[in-house]
């Protein structure tokens, strides 16, 4: 099973209309670290107060501190972009999110099915006596 997935962006800004393209690699799994990076990146960018956040700055903080540990290969803009943060548009910051987050889904459900088809073969072992 791969810890990372590749995939191709297409879409059109609902604000620029620019259109955003490119190859993203993304984790599949967060080690203890990434998840300890995740925390504290969402916590810095919600600043000093957190309880004053918005829903929407409190989803935006969450949103891109899971893309920060997330993404390990993008196209240029994205660099440029500080991993989506300085884009007007949503949409290219919401698509890569929700591929992210398929991919651990994904990965989740294949990792199950594995573990169902080797309970299952166990089953199938006659007991030695």
């Amino acid at each position: 099973m791969s810890d990372t997935i590749k995939f191709t962006l297409s879409c059109v800004g609902e604000k620029t209309h620019e259109k955003w393209h490119g190859e993203f690699t993304i984790k599949t799994w967060l080690s203890h670290r990434d998840e300890l990076v995740r925390d504290a990146r969402r916590r810095e960018l919600l600043g000093d107060n957190p309880q004053y956040a918005s829903e929407r700055q409190a989803s935006q903080a969450e949103l891109f501190s899971e893309l920060e540990v997330r993404v390990v290969g993008a196209p240029a803009w994205w660099a440029a972009s500080s991993g989506g943060l300085d884009l007007r548009d949503d949409a290219p910051v919401k698509e890569v999110f929700e591929r992210a987050i398929k991919a651990e889904r994904d990965a989740m459900d294949a990792l199950k099915k594995e573990a169902d088809a080797a309970k299952g073969e166990l089953r199938e072992v006659e007991p030695v006596e």
